[in-house]
């Protein structure tokens, strides 16, 4: 079952560009079938910042956790519980994002629910990115999978919910995987989703910030139920 997790690290060697010590950020993404460990992609994403990605059957979710109806439970790093309920998101319109040169971000919580005829045939997807002037797919950029990929919870900005998918289609004929990040952002005054920005910090990576009342640890009750 895919999941990931992450690791911050901010503890290295001092760096000469930034007179700062070496930062890390570590994803260990499940492959069910694949070895122990496999380091699958190494970043710089800023001046000594890095972000390494690795394959492992350790990271994968048992069965029982699967969250099919998109609702999570995330323990935080102090052990505390919190709650992101998600499921009302699939009677929303897909969200979108026009971003510069005619192309355009789409994205459909919890469920493949747009077509990319050009790359998938007739297989729906969760996210894709149009160009809007051929009026064809580029590419799907992540595919969902029965809530397989659990949130990472950052208590940053108030609290944020991250999912990483690594299961989109590859850019420049395979030469970069694919990624696309999901962030939730708390705002009360947003009932379902509104996308906020996105943004391509690397090469075939796109981040999608979303702010959502969902988010919001006030939207449930003691029990973890939405009671908005």
């Amino acid at each position: 079952v895919a999941a990931s997790f992450a690791f911050r690290y901010e503890d290295g060697e001092l760096c000469s560009q930034t007179q700062q010590p070496r930062k890390t950020n570590i994803y260990w993404t499940c492959a069910e079938n694949g070895p122990t460990a496999y380091m699958d992609r190494v970043q710089e994403v800023s001046t000594c910042d890095y972000h390494i990605t690795i394959e492992s059957a350790l990271a994968c979710v048992p069965e029982n956790t699967r969250n099919a109806n998109c609702q999570y439970r995330v323990t935080t790093q102090s052990g505390d519980t919190k709650n992101l309920n998600l499921a009302p998101l699939r009677e929303i319109n897909p969200l979108r994002f026009d971003g510069i040169n005619g192309y355009r971000v789409y994205y459909s919580p919890c469920q493949n629910g747009l077509n990319c005829y050009q790359q998938s045939g007739q297989r729906k997807v969760m996210s894709v990115l149009d160009n809007t002037v051929t009026g064809t797919c580029e590419r799907y950029i992540a595919t969902w999978e029965e809530g397989n990929h659990k949130p990472i919870y950052s208590a940053a900005n108030g609290g944020t919910y991250t999912f990483v998918y690594y299961n989109g289609e590859p850019c420049d004929g395979g030469a970069y995987g694919s990624e696309e990040r999901i962030t939730y952002i708390c705002d009360s005054s947003i009932q379902t989703a509104k996308t906020i920005n996105v943004t391509s910090l690397a090469p075939c990576r796109i981040d999608y910030f979303v702010a959502s009342s969902l988010a919001c640890d006030s939207s449930y009750d003691n029990n973890g139920k939405l009671i908005v």
